[in-house]
């Protein structure tokens, strides 16, 4: 029994996205491997989430050396006075919510989301359709450290769920 051309068109898809996935793993893990500056290697891995996913604007939020608020540290698609403006206390907007509870935090629509503060990046610097918010918690020794978060169009042909997962492999890196 053959399967109709929409199924097919389907798993080809989810295939491509699946080689896709195995691809960024690899090139992040031999950059981890390779790397004896953590810093490149968590920019190309912010890159290759862009480029290769749509994961747009990535970046990682880490405690401040001096104080009790959080800074973007490392990102990929934002301006350093983007970088900036991105500073948050614990609890403040969804990042501060996601470094304070430890939990995944995920917005369909950054437009429909009262706590989201957009202080990094103007919606106006955003794409017009819809835009979702994935922020995770980055855990060292069972102790949060800060945030993984970026952006993502809110219709795209990859499943959210595949987004997630990927995003909670790499945050275990």
């Amino acid at each position: 029994m053959t399967q109709p051309p929409a199924t097919r068109t389907t798993r080809e898809k989810a295939s491509a996205w699946r080689e896709q996935e195995m691809f960024l793993l690899q090139e992040i893990m031999k950059q981890v491997g390779a790397s004896l500056e953590p810093d490149r290697a968590i920019r190309e891995m912010l890159h290759l989430l862009s480029e290769v996913l749509g994961l747009n604007r990535g970046r990682v939020v880490l405690r401040e050396p001096e104080g009790e608020h959080f800074a973007i540290a490392y990102a990929y698609g934002l301006t350093r006075r983007e970088m900036a403006r991105g500073r948050y206390a614990p609890r403040e907007g969804i990042t501060g919510r996601v470094i304070a509870d430890g939990h995944l935090v995920i917005l369909q629509d950054i437009d429909k989301e009262p706590g989201f503060l957009g202080r990094a990046v103007e919606r106006s610097r955003l794409p017009q359709a819809q835009v979702s918010f994935l922020a995770l918690p980055l855990r060292v020794d069972q102790r949060i450290v800060g945030a993984l978060a970026c952006h993502r169009l809110r219709q795209s042909e990859r499943a959210l769920a595949d987004d997630v997962a990927i995003l909670r492999i790499i945050a275990t890196l």
